[in-house]
């Protein structure tokens, strides 16, 4: 299942993941990792030391607006 975290302000999409898949992703250096907050902020992961099992974690999806525009583009 695709578990997904739409801002309220901004639309922005997160792909979200657990603090596993978080650690796994961190060591091979393909994608930032980021901290997600309740109230929609975020801090970029800079150590895997920071990546706990209460945290939860995403990745830039993009702006919903965006994703929208390329999901008409590719009909």
């Amino acid at each position: 299942m695709l578990n997904l975290k739409i801002t309220k302000d901004d639309e922005f999409v997160w792909k979200v993941i657990n603090a596993d898949c978080a650690r796994k992703i961190y060591s091979l250096n393909v994608e930032p990792i980021y901290r997600l907050y309740e109230d929609d902020s975020e801090s970029l992961v800079e150590n895997v030391s920071e990546i706990t099992e209460d945290g939860v974690y995403g990745i830039e999806i993009g702006f919903l607006k965006d994703i929208k525009s390329m999901a008409y583009i590719s009909e």
